[in-house]
């Protein structure tokens, strides 16, 4: 398989976006934040300790040379849900790029580039490293002409091996929303790993995005790339936000529900956050959206420790008969679903979107305020009010997702 895309290089920096800086490179640190900061047009990738530290404020961005990038990154660039092993940072380049890097982390050297397009835009939303040889990226579109290349068919799960980098093969999820209606399609949106089993969070939207069905979990077996057991979140929809758990026997998926960050009167049926067995698939708790929040809630999801849940809830703007609603971000109590709000937006919803728990410290990113806040998390000695820390000094992008390395 080709390494990179050709003519990607029409995805530089977009027109009117900041003029970027230079690159301030790698880091020395093992652990910390990666936050990806964009205006949609263009991205900065920054790196941030745990305990606050702005280690690169440009690690990588859309205007890297020195690095050597084939693809320069788009506008629409995530982190994985959970951080590769080793010493890289992992970037994905999701629509319409359809890329993976993998960038040193203490150089900021890129090592590599994959395209995962396979003939179509296959928007891949996350990546799960299994060995040094071999990784599972979670492709979101489906191809509506397959069968012109190998593993072309999309909205499935592409088997990769890093170390090269190449595509080996592809896992088909069709089989998750069987009896459900063969106009579903999987939708994969994000997913974690634990030993040798993977799980899938699938989304589940016709091709034209009119309609949807509850949402599924999906385990896979690494060792035979099989898809052993699916699992639906009866009465949520639109689940898109995924975390595990501290000790990894439990994921926490976030569902917006029938109106996916909808901007004018969102309500909250079928949104809320579930917190599943990871070995199983079986719910242990359910929060819905109306209970705990009064709003449904975003993507953003993470687990502060093992028995609090952090989650963003989205706000609503200004229209003919709904007033403008801030976002919020709240701690859940999984032992009662008891719930108390940890900050508020700035007058501007759609803002607090990302979420992260890591070291001892929770992060949110906030993009009207160009900054992102972090407080220490329960289980920690002097547990702190949320302070801002303003990531992108460089090129001055909002802050948008948040991974760890």
């Amino acid at each position: 398989m080709r390494g990179i895309a050709v003519g990607l290089t029409t995805l530089l920096v977009g027109c009117g976006a900041p003029e970027p800086a230079p690159n301030t490179g790698g880091v020395e640190v093992a652990r910390g934040l990666v936050v990806v900061n964009t205006d949609y047009q263009s991205t900065n990738v920054s790196l941030v300790s745990f305990d606050g530290e702005v280690l690169s404020p440009s690690f990588l961005s859309s205007a890297s040379e020195a690095p050597g990038l084939s693809a320069p990154l788009s506008g629409d660039v995530v982190g994985p849900t959970q951080p590769a092993p080793g010493d890289e940072v992992v970037l994905i380049d999701r629509y319409p790029a359809s890329v993976i890097t993998w960038a040193n982390i203490e150089t900021g050297a890129v090592r590599a580039q994959l395209a995962v397009d396979t003939g179509f835009v296959a928007n891949p939303h996350d990546y799960v490293e299994i060995s040094p040889t071999k990784a599972y990226v979670p492709r979101y579109e489906q191809n509506k002409k397959p069968g012109r290349q190998p593993y072309d068919a999309g909205s499935d799960v592409l088997i990769v091996d890093p170390s090269v980098p190449e595509i080996t093969g592809s896992i088909d999820l069709s089989s998750a929303f069987a009896g459900a209606g063969e106009h579903y399609l999987p939708r994969p949106e994000r997913a974690v790993g634990v030993g040798n089993r993977v799980v899938v969070l699938l989304g589940g939207y016709t091709a034209d995005f009119q309609e949807f069905p509850d949402s599924r979990l999906a385990l896979l077996d690494t060792d035979s790339d099989r898809v052993l057991r699916v699992q639906e979140l009866t009465g949520l929809r639109g689940c898109s936000g995924l975390a595990i758990s501290p000790d990894a026997t439990n994921v926490a998926v976030a569902c917006s529900g029938s109106d996916v960050r909808g901007s004018t009167g969102a309500g909250t049926e079928a949104s809320g956050v579930a917190i599943v067995e990871v070995g199983t698939l079986q719910e242990r708790a359910r929060f819905s959206a109306e209970d705990v929040a009064g709003a449904p809630v975003g993507y953003g999801v993470a687990f502060a420790d093992g028995a609090h849940v952090v989650v963003a809830v989205d706000g609503r703007e200004d229209s003919p008969g709904f007033s403008m609603r801030e976002d919020r971000l709240i701690e859940i109590a999984i032992a009662d679903g008891s719930a108390r709000e940890i900050l508020s937006s700035d007058g501007k919803p759609f803002s607090l979107t990302d979420v992260r728990c890591d070291g001892g410290a929770c992060f949110v990113s906030d993009s009207a305020r160009g900054i992102v806040f972090r407080w220490a998390t329960r289980n920690v000695r002097g547990a702190s009010e949320p302070r801002p820390i303003l990531v992108d000094t460089t090129v001055g992008l909002p802050p948008r997702n948040l991974a760890a390395f």
